[in-house]
């Protein structure tokens, strides 16, 4: 995967994760994601803008 594919990939996770109104934790437990990954991307896009 590409990184422009990640990063697109990750920008949907994260929109999603906030339309859901679960907290991060519940959500990546939920969608049986790594807390630390998400926190990674959520800082990497973030930095990106």
């Amino acid at each position: 995967m590409s990184l422009k594919h990640k990063q697109q990939h990750w920008q949907t996770v994260i929109e999603k994760q906030s339309q859901s109104g679960l907290t991060h934790a519940k959500f990546c437990q939920q969608n049986d994601i790594k807390l630390a990954t998400f926190y990674y991307w959520t800082k990497k896009l973030r930095a990106k803008t």
